[in-house]
């Protein structure tokens, strides 16, 4: 459909919005995660005081930063998605990440390092469906911007 408004310059100009976005939520959140990762030890000695709660938050440390990284990017990319009206791949994203969520709980051991790895693929499956929609311009609004 055509939009009114809709000029090569105003494309461009949203494509560099976008990738803003991306680089920004992913520098945030490399940011934070560095930051937690190198003041680990100040970070569990504030949120508790005894050992069995620190080794635990200290065993899944990695996987919570790592998980962190993800979901930068994937509220960057579905902020962007959402920007663009497209509720049909937002909803299915969601759903997809839903199902690899729970499904990975149910497979995999009931471990609190699980239950973030499987938060890390909602969020990883999050960020490859709408990268899918932002690098092949399938977004259901057919904006036409590419990265």
């Amino acid at each position: 459909r055509d939009f009114p408004y809709d000029t090569e310059l105003k494309r461009k100009e949203a494509a560099h919005v976008m990738r803003i976005s991306l680089f920004l939520g992913v520098l945030v959140s490399a940011l934070l995660s560095f930051t937690t990762w190198i003041n680990r030890d100040a970070v569990l000695n504030q949120l508790t005081k005894s050992p069995m709660v620190y080794a635990a938050a200290a065993a899944v440390m990695p996987t919570v930063l790592a998980t962190q990284l993800l979901k930068g990017l994937a509220y960057s990319t579905g902020g962007i998605i959402l920007g663009g009206l497209d509720w049909l791949w937002s909803s299915l994203s969601v759903q997809l990440s839903s199902a690899a969520c729970v499904g990975l709980l149910f497979f995999l051991p009931k471990t609190l390092n699980s239950i973030w790895i499987s938060l890390a693929a909602f969020m990883a499956t999050q960020v490859c469906m709408y990268l899918f929609v932002l690098i092949f311009d399938c977004m259901h609004t057919h904006y036409g911007i590419n990265l």
